[in-house]
C-alpha cells in the first residue's frame, strides 16, 4: 500500500471520528433542549412565576395563571394591558395573575429604578383601579417584580390590609 493511500485512509478515519463526535454532541443537545423545553411548557419561567401560560401577540406576551383564574379572564386582562400600552408590540412582556380567594394578585414586571417614582406609582395605581372596576371585578392588588443577578425583587402596592 502506498503512503498516499495510507495518508488518505488516516484522514478519512479522522474525519469520520470528528463527524461521530459531532453527531453525539448534536444528539446530546437535542435531548437537553427537549427536556428543558418541557419545563417551559409547564409554565416554569422568569421571575419565579409558575402555572399555566397564556401567550398572545406577535411578540409572545405571557400571562401566567393558576387556580381560580379563568382563561377568559386572562384574555381580558391581556387585552386591557395591551390597550393601555403595558404590553408593547415592540417587545414581549410577562405577568402573573393569582386568585387569593378574596380577589386577585397581579404581578407586573417593571425595572426597580421606577418603583419609587410618584408618577410611575400613580400610573400603576390607575391601572389597578381600572382593572379592578372594569375587568377583574374584584379587589386587586399589584405586586411589582424585577429580577437581576442578585435575585428576584418585589414590592406590593397593596391598598388592602395584609392578612396574617
Amino acid at each position: 500500500m502506498s503512503k498516499r493511500t495510507r495518508g488518505t485512509s488516516s484522514k478519512v478515519r479522522l474525519i469520520l471520528g470528528i463527524g461521530g463526535a459531532l453527531g453525539v454532541t448534536v444528539v446530546f443537545l437535542v435531548v437537553w433542549l427537549t427536556l428543558n423545553s418541557d419545563a417551559l411548557d409547564e409554565g416554569v419561567i422568569d421571575y419565579g412565576f409558575s402555572g399555566e401560560v397564556y401567550r398572545f401577540g406577535q411578540v409572545s406576551h405571557e400571562i401566567v395563571f393558576g387556580e381560580g383564574v379563568s382563561s377568559l379572564l386572562v384574555e381580558s386582562v391581556g387585552d386591557y394591558l395591551e390597550r393601555v400600552g403595558y404590553f408593547s408590540p415592540a417587545y414581549g412582556g410577562v405577568i402573573q395573575i393569582r386568585s387569593d380567594g378574596d380577589g386577585f394578585d397581579l404581578y407586573l414586571t417593571y425595572p426597580r429604578e421606577y418603583w419609587n417614582r410618584t408618577d410611575f406609582r400613580d400610573e400603576v395605581t390607575s391601572i389597578r383601579d381600572d382593572l379592578e372596576a372594569n375587568v377583574l371585578m374584584e379587589a386587586t392588588q399589584i405586586i411589582l417584580v424585577d429580577e437581576d443577578e442578585s435575585g428576584i425583587h418585589s414590592m406590593n402596592l397593596n391598598r388592602r390590609a395584609n392578612v396574617l
